[in-house]
């Protein structure tokens, strides 16, 4: 979502912003910002949560889905990253980390068990700019090879706003 800031819900009770605008809360599915929202509603923020979440709002986008490319062909030497166990904003998260020490055409791949991954990861490649070389998903994992390209401007901080 455009303008949208990152604020991990692990952290949300040391969340400390100015309680005098209104904050709109999303996740991937709306369950884990309703309870983020109801949290900050009892500490005396203006709340609102985007029911439904991420998957809700991208319904009326025909463009959310990222293409894998077909033009860009896998490397061998690409790195191996495992975030399984890790939720969402955790693997992104520590993929942008990743990422930003990577050269421009370097690739990953990551493995991550939530499955939410699989929608987060093809709106992160097409709000950086990077390409989503292969993306793959099963009763248990997302994989997702990535190459890195040319940088906009994003980022993927955990003291940003939710």
């Amino acid at each position: 979502i455009k303008g949208a800031e990152l604020y991990p819900v692990d952290q949300i009770e040391q969340f400390d912003k100015k309680k005098d605008k209104t904050y709109y809360v999303y996740c991937r599915s709306g369950k884990r910002s309703l309870k983020a929202s109801e949290y900050l509603d009892k500490q005396g923020y203006d709340v609102v949560n985007l029911d439904g979440g991420y998957v809700a709002y991208s319904e009326g986008d025909d463009n959310t889905e990222v293409k894998e490319s077909t033009e860009t062909k896998v490397k061998d030497n690409r790195k191996q990253l495992n975030y399984s166990g890790l939720q969402c904003p955790g693997p992104i998260m520590n993929l942008s980390k990743e990422m930003k020490q990577l050269k421009p055409g370097d690739q990953v791949e990551a493995t991550v068990t939530d499955p939410g991954f699989y929608s987060d990861i093809q709106s992160w490649v097409k709000q950086t700019g990077n390409t989503l070389v292969r993306i793959n998903q099963d009763d248990e994992k997302v994989t997702a090879i990535i190459q890195k390209e040319e940088q906009k401007a994003m980022e993927v901080s955990p003291r940003s706003l939710i």
